[in-house]
């Protein structure tokens, strides 16, 4: 054997272990029954085979006892045929496959590339594969992916536009979101064959597709396209249609569906494709690193990457002039310490680029490329990803969930909102059905009392027109009627007008308030040599007028209904609404002022309790206690238009306390 062919046969041996611990996956099959002859370590790792198994043998054999779907097995075989017999390069984007990671399986992303090999009579003799993992480049993409359609979500709440087509009576309808997608006049009336006006043209035989899919009654199949509207540059939106089809036996009657802007979507998408393609190229740096600490191989994207611009200029610069001085002590101290005695690093790196001094970020996977023979170094191989747009990627990331979170707190905080205003909205109209329903009874009873009175008086002074002594007794009585019916009227409008939505809420001093009250009614308390037991009361934010309506109608009560010397007693304390049960109009968070209006009347049975608050309802029908049964309606009014609650505890002989709950 010659020199020559003894250094060529070394230069091959040393270039097979060189590729065969490189990390990037790669295996070689050759003759029309693709014998494996070298796979790398890396590649058997990504199979999870060793070595043993898998060289020398037929692949598909192999894969088949592992237990391969005969579809999958049937799949590649269709594929390496076609390299083998016809020379076709073929690629394959993001193949999924499970792969031992830290002693357990973990779905990993591959971009594989099939080549035929040739002998020296350009023959056909083999194919190369290659398998570059894209795993962490894919994820990055599918969280970006993710992120944007929470954003989306978030932003847009759902804005889908709708359509409705009437295939008998050939009409659509569309609802303006959907106008505005497609670019048509708000208001103009569209014909279905109007559509293709707005559909891209280059779109169009793919829509029809669809539509006849979708439409056929042996399919029926589910109508999911995106395609492009509008036709003028820079103005193209991409919608994306959702629809079925409705069938009357099997003529299709009505086809509706959703269109959404996935514009921004798609523009992400491209983005997408592109670095893909690039990944697919081998765009991250590749090089063989040297004992010496010198390069004797970086392809082109590290070239590029790196500032180099002749290879000549990659074998005489040391990596030391690659990295800062803090990253080169990292390097000898960690990197090369590991791949000494661990035989592979990867981690996160900072590099230099020669020429602008810009400092990249790259993630490392590096592997220590040993003689198989001697077991001595020969080289260390690295590729290295660019990670400047991965980490662009993930701020996007997390400023997008930023902006996620605050939108769905601003959101939160308007549903809230809204149901606090449905809920007093519902009680306030719970509240006037309850006094329509009263109103409606006042006018068929109590009302229709006294005109009964007078027209039977009425009746009987037309027939006793000659006896004087009846006529005055009769008028009397007229008289009474008429007074009383006049004092329910008057008492009624004053509860209408409790009503009113134009109140003026300010600070008010109840202890002044309960002093003018005690104040008009002076000349009862000392008619009836009542004692007025009072604790200081707070100021709380409310409408005078009616607080004053309040306390007048529970004294004047206090005092009315008592058969001995009155005794009331006026005390207040603070509490919380979460310790306040029976009204819904309570706030569990806020405090109130608890007001006990105490008295030693007559007094009521406990079956009047739910029904004292009630209009014309009262608590005696003992005829010398007079009244029109509206003082306490009157109260309760006035507490539940201060978004409060009034409350009663009473035995009959021993007197009544009133529990008065209002906003501090």
């Amino acid at each position: 054997m010659s020199f020559t062919d003894h250094a060529r046969i070394t230069s091959q041996l040393n270039l097979s272990n060189i590729l065969s611990q490189m990390p990037v996956g790669m295996a070689i099959y050759r003759g029309p029954d693709y014998i494996v002859e070298l796979a790398n370590e890396t590649m058997l790792r990504y199979w999870n085979v060793q070595a043993a198994d898998m060289l020398e043998k037929p692949v598909l054999d192999v894969f088949m006892r592992r237990g391969e779907a005969q579809s999958d097995l049937k799949e590649l075989k269709q594929l390496l045929d076609d390299v083998y017999n016809h020379g076709n390069r073929v690629a394959i984007d993001e193949a999924v496959a499970e792969v031992p990671v830290e002693g357990r399986l973990s779905t990993c992303y591959f971009s594989l590339t099939f080549e035929a090999l040739r002998d020296e009579q350009n023959r056909i003799n083999g194919i190369m594969c290659l398998a570059n993992d894209i795993t962490q480049a894919v994820q990055a993409r599918k969280k970006l992916e993710e992120a944007e359609k929470k954003k989306s979500l978030a932003l847009d709440a759902g804005r889908f536009g709708t359509w409705d087509f009437d295939l008998l009576n050939n009409t659509v309808e569309l609802d303006a979101r959907c106008r505005e997608l497609f670019d048509m006049p708000p208001h103009a009336h569209i014909d279905p064959l109007d559509f293709w006006k707005y559909i891209n043209e280059k779109d169009h035989a793919k829509v029809t597709v669809a539509v006849g899919a979708a439409l056929d009654p042996l399919q029926r199949a589910d109508y999911t396209l995106e395609y492009r509207v509008g036709s003028e540059e820079g103005k193209i939106r991409w919608i994306r249609n959702k629809g079925k089809g409705y069938f009357n036996g099997d003529v299709p009657y009505r086809f509706v569906g959703t269109a959404q802007d996935v514009t921004e979507e798609h523009k992400l998408r491209d983005e997408q494709a592109k670095l893909l393609r690039l990944v697919d190229n081998s765009i991250e740096l590749m090089s063989l690193l040297g004992t010496n600490n010198i390069n004797s191989y970086i392809n082109k994207a590290g070239m590029e990457l790196l500032g180099f611009d002749t290879m000549e200029q990659v074998l005489v610069t040391p990596i030391s002039e690659l990295h800062l001085k803090e990253d080169f002590e990292k390097v000898s101290a960690e990197v090369i310490t590991s791949l000494q005695s661990k035989g592979s690093w990867s981690g996160p790196m900072n590099v230099k680029h020669l020429k602008s001094g810009e400092i990249i970020p790259v993630y490392n996977n590096t592997v220590r490329i040993d003689d198989p023979v001697t077991g001595e170094v020969l080289a260390f191989g690295a590729v290295m990803r660019d990670m400047r747009q991965e980490l662009a990627a993930q701020q996007s990331l997390q400023e997008s969930e930023k902006k996620y979170r605050q939108l769905s707190n601003e959101l939160e905080e308007r549903v809230d909102k809204r149901t606090v205003d449905l809920r007093n909205a519902n009680y306030n109209l719970s509240r006037s059905n309850r006094d329509l329903e009263q109103f409606a009874y006042i006018a068929s009873h109590d009302l229709q009392e006294p005109l009964r009175k007078i027209r039977i008086c009425s009746d009987l002074i037309m027939q006793n027109s000659n006896d004087p002594e009846l006529l005055t007794k009769y008028l009397s009585k007229i008289n009474n009627a008429s007074e009383r019916m006049s004092s329910l009227v008057r008492e009624l409008l004053n509860y209408s007008r409790l009503s009113s939505p134009q109140l003026t809420f300010e600070p008010v001093d109840l202890s002044a308030i309960l002093a003018n009250a005690m104040t008009d009614c002076e000349l009862v308390i000392k008619e009836k040599d009542a004692a007025i037991h009072l604790s200081p009361l707070p100021v709380i934010h409310g409408a005078s007028s009616q607080l004053y309506q309040l306390f007048l109608n529970l004294l004047t009560n206090a005092l009315k209904f008592s058969e001995t010397m009155p005794v009331i007693s006026i005390s207040c304390s603070e509490v919380y609404g979460r310790d306040i049960s029976g009204s819904e109009l309570i706030d569990p968070e806020m405090k109130y002022m608890h007001l006990i209006f105490k008295d030693n009347g007559i007094g009521f049975s406990k079956d009047l309790f739910e029904k004292i608050f009630t209009v014309f309802t009262r608590g005696t029908s003992d005829p010398k206690f007079t009244g029109t049964g509206i003082g306490l309606a009157v109260c309760k009014k006035v507490v539940e238009n201060h978004r409060g609650y009034i409350d009663v505890e009473s035995e009959v002989g021993k007197g009544t306390s009133f529990h008065i709950y209002l906003l501090l």
